[in-house]
């Protein structure tokens, strides 16, 4: 490095430096402006925030496994309990990851000073009439002839539950024969305390292998010290067909250490389609956007439609401002939603709350109506003909929030998101040696 490089003449900065310096102040005072987590130990709802909103997700209620509410940053609701997703298949039937028989789990890919993802994943789509039904179910603690286990002392079992203690944690387990079918049952539901585990692991013997195997597994995450209910898809486990012959329960991690199971059913996840839900918050200190994506667990035929919709009581909303190609509105009724931009609402004592589509292709489409008291915000994907296991479907668009209660924040903000770097000009072109270029912009 030169000593030149060193330097710093006021007299001489040029508007470059200018722009850099405001870059690097701007970047220090929003560093560490995101943050998440659990409200509570047993990990029942999660809620981050930036600077200008918060937003919980309920991960376990029955019925409600969705976003719970968005807040403004003094805690004003925009919406509560609401923000679900659908698949819609071609005959209109609706089914609801928030009636989704298994938790919903948030789980975070990139991290940093600027920007986190919070993504909820595990759910499934079911439908909501028949969520939670356990009927005809198989009870794995009724039905087994007996239970045996490895590295475990101090081994009770009997129908109303099992337990045991670590005795050496290389590969403590218990087992037992089972008999039902995977066309029938595709869930287990377990109840379980551990004193020191948080995690367990289930083996089946299904399909055509004849004994535990290491790709016939699959595994939860829990609470230590507490009791919990779960629900765990066996429909993901490799050659998971025919009757199902074997249930193993892997779980311990110290010597000494009490696990205890009080539940253990098969059930059906009732009516339900073959896709996983995953619905993500890009999140950054001063906005956020969302993507759903549904990603196909087997083969699907049925058509439809991907969809998620936010409903806020009419009475809780101001003024509306709808955009689309041809200018403004402020009625759903008449509007041409086929090149819709942006839907906004003034929400009162909260602000404004709104959705904003980026100028992409294939991204789906935006609706508003205003039916039994409400406004239904729908953004939606055609679902193709025919999906392969492995398959993805998604859409996404920033939320806008302000607690401003106006719409010229959300008409510059649209337009920033719509027309990225169409008012940013070049200052300058340096050739390098070796003959490559950087552009100042």
């Amino acid at each position: 490095m030169g000593k030149d490089m060193l330097k710093t003449n006021a007299n001489e900065k040029t508007n470059a430096n200018v722009d850099w310096d405001r870059t690097i102040a701007n970047a220090n005072a929003r560093a560490n402006h995101v943050a998440g987590r659990f409200t509570d130990a047993e990990r029942h709802k999660f809620c981050f925030d930036n600077e200008n909103a918060a937003l919980v997700y309920d991960l376990t209620t029955p019925g409600k496994k969705h976003v719970e509410g968005l807040y403004n940053a003094a805690g004003k609701p925009y919406f509560e309990n609401t923000m679900d997703a659908y698949i819609v298949d071609a005959a209109g039937r609706t089914f609801s990851a928030a009636a989704s028989p298994v938790n919903g789990r948030m789980n975070s890919n990139r991290i940093g000073y600027y920007y986190y993802d919070f993504r909820f994943r595990d759910q499934g789509f079911a439908d909501p009439a028949a969520a939670g039904s356990e009927e005809g179910c198989y009870d794995i603690l009724q039905n087994s002839p007996g239970w045996s286990g490895n590295d475990v002392t101090d081994l009770s079992a009997t129908r109303e539950g099992i337990a045991f203690t670590v005795e050496d944690s290389m590969d403590p387990h218990v087992f037992t024969a089972v008999d039902f079918s995977a066309d029938t049952y595709d869930t287990v539901k377990i109840t379980i305390r551990a004193e020191v585990s948080t995690v367990a692991y289930l083996y089946i013997i299904a399909g055509g292998h004849n004994e535990f195997n290491q790709l016939q597994i699959t595994n939860f995450k829990f609470v230590a010290g507490k009791w919990m209910t779960l629900y765990v898809p066996l429909s993901p486990v490799p050659d998971f067909a025919g009757s199902v012959r074997g249930f193993r329960i892997d779980c311990g991690i110290e010597a000494g250490e009490r696990v205890e199971v009080k539940e253990i059913k098969a059930i059906r996840r009732c009516e339900a389609v073959p896709f996983a839900f995953e619905q993500v918050f890009h999140t950054y200190p001063d906005k956020m956007h969302e993507v759903i994506r549904a990603v196909a667990t087997g083969g699907y035929d049925n058509g439809g439609r991907l969809e998620s919709r936010i409903v806020i009581p009419a009475a809780n909303v101001q003024a509306v401002l709808l955009k689309n190609a041809a200018g403004e509105a402020n009625d759903p009724d008449g509007f041409d939603f086929s090149t819709a931009e942006f839907a906004a609402f003034d929400i009162k004592g909260a602000g404004v709350f709104g959705i904003i589509l980026p100028a992409l292709g294939g991204n789906g489409d935006l609706r508003v109506e205003r039916t039994g008291g409400n406004y239904v915000i729908t953004r939606g994907l055609d679902i193709p003909g025919r999906i392969r296991q492995g398959d993805d479907l998604y859409f996404g668009h920033r939320l806008y929030t302000s607690e401003a209660h106006d719409f010229d924040g959300i008409r510059k903000e649209a337009y920033f998101e719509r027309n990225p770097l169409t008012d940013v000009t070049v200052a300058g072109d340096v050739s390098l040696s070796g003959g490559a270029n950087w552009t100042h912009l």
